[in-house]
């Protein structure tokens, strides 16, 4: 991002502040920043049974050293320390950060990362150990050499490493122990020119979380007191995409699917922590309004993983009940139970020594509802809320882990997996439980059939698609109509024209396709389970009715010339696993969630 003029959600942004200002105050959410410490000190104290002699975190499930992990479970320990929690841990916090302390040139390891995460432990630790210690630990410190020790340095890697080699060095300057001042400015101004005009960093294939990731750790160094000069870049960079990040929320308060590392925790974590920064922010330019959406979206955030954290056993790291022996949804190579589980505990150690008790919480735009928005073509999206109801279209997957179509709907207050969180990629570069084979793309959306006698499915283009175009009909609180239009070459079929409609009473749907030979249909993944729980899935007259963990998802298709299931065996996604339903007739009248009327 070049300049600092024209952010594109402005108008939207404005005539949202507006309107929530305007409204009465909502009831709090019930989250205080004491409960960003009670589900950290849930996954320390359970992680600090995985410690070995030497002080490495081994993974539970993996039976494997974590290298990574150890670091972020002696910053997590050390944040909960300096908050007054976990005391009975100092020493087992010194023996991780001593262990960790001594590799800070295992280069190939990307120590970079566990920098920021040493600098939490040593000021939890600093003045508890005798001072002869402490000057070690301070002695190596100033000997550090970040550029013959990072691999981002080493082997000038430009994705989000960089933004982990900017925080430790900045909080080795902050605590007086070094720092690089040259490699922070160097950094930062390689990781900007891969932001976007919406303040979202392009990190490869536009995997969502890493745009969070990165903001996120910006926003942190401004908060603690970068002065450097791209302190302006940075503070502007950090309110668009913040902004964006509070439009794209969804009404349940998760954060999108879309690209690696997704559906874990921690990137609800990063979240709360962008948003209690922002909301400090907000609060000392006077903007009271927006201090309090930002506060309250972090709460709303975190609100909604805590199921998963504090009531399941074991806990889970991400947004679903299998067995985490089973690493389901784990992207290949990384990502285990232990690395994310406890880099969600460090953030959430975080956002408690961000957060401000003072700014009184505001409805947030997800509540409030409205609008539409699509972001082509990068991170290739398109968001709608309105009367509760959010849908998340993913206009260009990356096949690697997402298939094209509409691959979300929310409702605020019921369980999100329950119509869709997330499509359903053919072959991902994630790991499916064992039950799961051979499997197709499936979001929600048309299909057809060509001459050849071949399935099309919108799921499968990527590269196909030429351009995304969405227009925006009406935008109100009561209800959103838009349109999306796929241009490219779908085999007999040049255009793809999709018709929405949301609103309190729910979801419509139809599709055109602009070969009048065609006959398209519709595809819906159908919940099964979420590995722990089974639904209870019924196939009606006019569609079909879906019963999960207390709530009811419905497809009314009256005039469709039939709906049925297909004989594809259960496809999963990072979440759960699903039956794909057919709608043999190019609109859907209504998608409704609900609480099953046995709960009301």
């Amino acid at each position: 991002m070049e300049s600092l003029e024209g952010y594109p959600m402005e108008p939207l942004w404005q005539r949202l502040r507006l309107e929530i200002g305007a409204a009465p105050k909502p009831e709090p959410v019930g989250i205080t920043r004491e409960f960003y410490l009670d589900m950290a000190e849930r996954i320390v104290r359970i992680a600090a049974g995985w410690q070995d002699e030497s002080g490495t975190i081994v993974d539970p499930y993996t039976g494997e050293e974590s290298v990574t992990c150890t670091a972020r479970f002696a910053g997590a320990l050390g944040l909960l320390i300096t908050a007054g929690r976990c005391r009975d841990l100092i020493e087992v916090c010194v023996k991780s950060y001593e262990a960790y302390l001594k590799r800070l040139d295992d280069v190939e390891h990307a120590p970079e990362f566990w920098t920021k995460e040493l600098m939490y432990a040593h000021e939890a630790l600093k003045d508890v150990v005798p001072s002869q210690q402490r000057q070690r630990w301070e002695l190596t410190w100033r000997n550090h050499k970040p550029r013959q020790c990072y691999v981002s340095s080493v082997h000038n890697l430009t994705n989000n490493f960089l933004v982990f080699a900017v925080t430790g060095e900045f909080f080795k300057q902050r605590h007086g122990l070094g720092g690089d001042a040259e490699l922070i400015e160097e950094a930062i101004d390689c990781l900007l020119g891969d932001f976007t005009e919406f303040g979202m960093y392009r990190d490869p294939h536009d995997p969502v979380t890493y745009d969070l990731v990165t903001r996120q750790q910006l926003d942190l160094i401004r908060h603690y007191g970068y002065t450097g000069p791209n302190l302006e870049r940075i503070t502007e960079v950090c309110r668009r995409g913040s902004l964006t990040s509070l439009l794209y929320q969804s009404t349940t308060g998760q954060m999108p699917f879309g690209g690696r590392s997704n559906q874990l925790h921690f990137v609800e974590a990063h979240f709360a922590c962008q948003c209690e920064s922002q909301a400090r922010f907000y609060k000392q330019k006077g903007d009271l309004v927006t201090a309090g959406i930002f506060k309250r979206a972090a709460r709303r955030a975190i609100k909604m993983t805590a199921p998963w954290i504090m009531d399941m056993e074991p806990f889970r790291h991400t947004k679903q009940g299998f067995d985490p022996e089973l690493t389901h949804g784990m992207d290949f190579h990384y990502g285990d139970y232990s690395v994310y589980a406890i880099l969600g505990a460090s953030l959430l150690g975080t956002a408690y020594h961000l957060a401000d008790e003072s700014i009184e919480e505001v409805t947030t735009p997800a509540e409030a509802g409205g609008y539409v928005f699509d972001l082509w073509p990068a991170f290739h999206k398109v968001f709608a809320t309105c009367g509760g109801y959010h849908i998340e279209i993913d206009t260009k997957a990356d096949h690697e882990k997402d298939a094209t179509g509409l691959g979300r709907i929310h409702r605020d207050g019921i369980m999100p997996e329950l119509a869709l969180s997330g499509s359903i990629a053919a072959s991902p570069k994630y790991v499916l439980a064992p039950m799961f084979g051979q499997q197709k793309n499936l979001a929600i959306g048309p299909a057809w059939i060509d001459d050849t006698g071949k399935e099309r499915r919108l799921a499968d283009f990527e590269d196909e698609i030429q351009n995304v175009s969405l227009n925006a009909i009406k935008e109100t609180p009561e209800k959103v109509v838009f349109d999306v239009e796929y241009d490219g070459s779908f085999g007999q079929c040049r255009k793809i024209t999709e018709k929405y409609c949301l609103s309190q009473t729910g979801i419509s749907y139809e599709v055109l396709l602009d070969n009048s030979d065609l006959t398209p249909y519709i595809l819906i993944p159908l919940l099964k389970t979420d590995g722990m729980a089974e639904s209870r899935i019924q196939v009606e007259a006019d569609g079909f009715s879906v019963e999960y963990r207390g709530c009811r998802y419905r497809v009314f298709a009256p005039g469709a010339a039939k709906v049925m299931l297909s004989d594809d065996k259960p496809a999963a996604n990072r979440t759960a696993a699903y039956l794909t339903a057919i709608v043999q007739a190019s609109r859907i009248e209504k998608i409704t969630l609900d609480l099953d009327a046995a709960e009301k």
